[in-house]
């Protein structure tokens, strides 16, 4: 019923001075005079009633469409990434309905990053494998999400076409003095051998900030750079950006 709305987190590119270069559209169920239902908790009923398919082709068209509004208002070329849940990884239909929503709203495939949990590819793995395989073949990026949570076998993942490494705010938020640190840093060398891209989630302080330069990082998002934002406020940041 139009309840649902589709809020954008900046990416911001750490070799060139914080620079917004992408976005992750993030799902919300807002409520008037109420705090928002997060999607922790809608998604998994979305999931239950067998409603995840058509939501999920729902925000990603609202993405896409959202980032062809950006690009053509600003003349520049961003990126937008989306997340796919698990249990859309079982649709064997979902690359060619995700290469006609992105076709149909003026945008290529290659503007687009899709992020899978690794806890999404732990249950019928071949499957997922083939389906990550036609995404990829299709010009999708691919983005490996919350690596460092799950208990997929590396063995299998690196065998998987992925093209980004995002590390969990969990280690970020524990850097550069906790624990986690040692494993933001050796997801950097891991991400380097694989050929892979690295993003940082969930930064908040300048340490942090600092620490995932000095190890390599090339991409961060976080409440450092900005909180999510509509499309019209996140635009309006880009412009200042552009004027700056």
């Amino acid at each position: 019923n139009q309840q649902l709305a589709v809020v954008f987190q900046p990416i911001v590119d750490l070799y060139d001075n914080n620079k917004m270069v992408g976005a992750e559209a993030l799902v919300r169920w807002p409520q008037p005079g109420e705090q928002a239902i997060g999607p922790d908790v809608f998604v998994p009923l979305a999931e239950e009633l067998g409603l995840i398919n058509p939501m999920g082709a729902w925000v990603f068209e609202n993405a896409c469409q959202t980032l062809k509004y950006w690009n053509d208002s600003l003349g520049q070329r961003l990126w937008m990434s989306v997340n796919v849940s698990p249990r859309q990884l079982q649709d064997p239909s979902l690359a060619s309905q995700l290469e006609a929503i992105t076709l149909n709203a003026g945008l290529t495939p290659s503007q687009i990053k899709l992020e899978i949990t690794e806890s999404g590819l732990i249950e019928q793995f071949d499957q997922v494998a083939q389906l990550l395989n036609e995404l990829s073949n299709c010009g999708f990026q691919l983005a490996l999400d919350d690596f460092g949570t799950g208990h997929s076998s590396l063995s299998r993942l690196i065998h998987l076409p992925f093209n980004i490494l995002k590390v969990d705010r969990a280690f970020v938020s524990d850097s550069p003095d906790g624990p986690g640190a040692a494993v933001v840093t050796s997801l950097s060398s891991l991400a380097t051998s694989l050929n892979l891209e690295t993003v940082g989630e969930g930064v908040e302080t300048a340490a942090q900030e600092t620490f995932l330069r000095q190890h390599n990082y090339r991409f961060a998002q976080g409440y450092r750079y900005a909180r999510p934002l509509n499309a019209e406020d996140f635009l309006e940041k880009l412009d200042k950006q552009r004027n700056a």
